[in-house]
């Protein structure tokens, strides 16, 4: 609240003059409409709204209006779509979004039980965190029947902060919590022939650990850059064969790298790839890698001047968890690390089986005194 205090004697303070502007387009057209719907001539209201609209002006304001028009005149498909766009837009006129959430809902109600889930869960994939939207998304699943019943009631359950069993529902390769798959296991042919249907039913699936087979890795890989649902995951595992005909190296690398749906990973793990310094370098000059917190590149044949190239990487600046089990860092590839202006966050590191002793990576701890630190002490130096 505003309050002016004047002394006796003193005068208000006159106000400052009003500016005023020609309207817009959008603006006219909008403020016509309205009266002219208010007054109930809806067909001479949108005429007034679409001309601008036609013209070139997508004003939020305009599209609010144009949609409510359409809502008035019952044809609720162009009511949608106007009312959608005005939302998006982030439109100041709060019976727009009153009059959108009737018509979404007219519309999960109508849909048949798995369309209507299978909607909801496209959705929740946009926004995760959308408690109350999860609530919804079980509710569809309960509708559905069967199984999808089951798992409805277990995030119902979840979220009312029960005990949940997940084990109740079939596997699948999926690791789920709370009634919602998390990570996914499987082999690189069934993501690309199963992905699409595995993430329209499972909004929250953001992990991946792909198992390498000893085939064809080449073929694998291809199939595997080339499916879209790649561009979801968040956390990516890729397992190397323990026959090496089985690992990416730094070329299977180099087409992951390449795909159009390489996703903005948060963690990356490529234990026994065989990707060699080579395939170190080029994670070490992949810019999309730039939000990686997590790094795994155990057994993976690496020499220091891998760990040197990675220390010297712009793009790993938000790296909070390194795993070098398994290689040969060498003396210099741990002074990199301390030395390095890019890796400043670190808080978990494992130099396992690295051919160190502990004297040679306690410069470790000196750089990061919280530093939590796995070496195993049983390895033979």
């Amino acid at each position: 609240a505003v309050q002016l205090r004047l002394k006796k004697g003193e005068r208000m303070p006159d106000p400052p003059a009003p500016e005023f502007r020609e309207a817009t387009d959008a603006e006219v057209g909008r403020i016509k409409g309205d009266a002219l719907r208010l007054a109930g001539n809806p067909d001479a209201a949108k005429n007034a709204l679409i001309a601008p609209y036609v013209r070139g002006e997508r004003e939020p304001a305009l599209l609010a209006a144009i949609g409510l028009n359409e809502v008035a005149a019952g044809d609720q498909a162009r009511a949608r779509k106007f009312l959608e766009a005005a939302a998006k837009a982030e439109v100041v006129r709060p019976r727009a979004y009153i009059e959108l959430a009737r018509l979404r809902l007219q519309e999960a109600q109508a849909a048949p039980a798995g369309t209507k889930a299978r909607r909801l869960a496209a959705e929740l994939a946009d926004a995760p965190d959308d408690v109350e939207l999860q609530r919804v998304f079980a509710d569809a699943l309960l509708d559905q029947g069967g199984e999808h019943a089951i798992r409805g009631e277990l995030i119902q359950r979840s979220l009312a902060g029960k005990p949940v069993d997940d084990l109740v529902l079939e596997g699948h390769g999926l690791d789920r919590v709370g009634g919602f798959a998390r990570s996914w296991t499987c082999r690189a042919e069934d993501f690309a022939a199963h992905a699409r249907e595995v993430f329209a039913d499972e909004p929250l699936l953001r992990g991946l650990v792909i198992k390498l087979s000893h085939r064809e890795i080449k073929k694998q890989l291809a199939k595997f850059a080339a499916t879209p649902e790649l561009a979801r995951v968040k956390r990516l595992t890729l397992v190397g064969h323990k026959q090496r005909t089985g690992r990416p190296g730094s070329k299977g690398l180099a087409v992951l790298f390449g795909s159009p749906y390489w996703p903005r990973l948060e963690a990356l793990a490529v234990p026994t790839c065989a990707i060699g310094d080579a395939g170190a370098k080029l994670l070490a000059q992949t810019a999309s890698l730039g939000e990686l917190r997590e790094l795994d590149v155990s057994h993976n044949d690496l020499l220091a001047g891998s760990v040197v190239a990675l220390a010297a990487s712009p793009y790993l600046a938000q790296l909070t968890r390194l795993d070098l089990r398994g290689n040969k860092p060498g003396d210099r590839g741990i002074q990199a690390l301390v030395d390095s202006t890019h890796i400043t966050r670190l808080a978990w590191i494992d130099t396992s089986m690295t051919w160190l002793a502990p004297i040679n990576v306690r410069p470790l701890k000196k750089r990061w005194p919280d530093l939590e630190h796995v070496h195993n002490p049983h390895v033979v130096y």
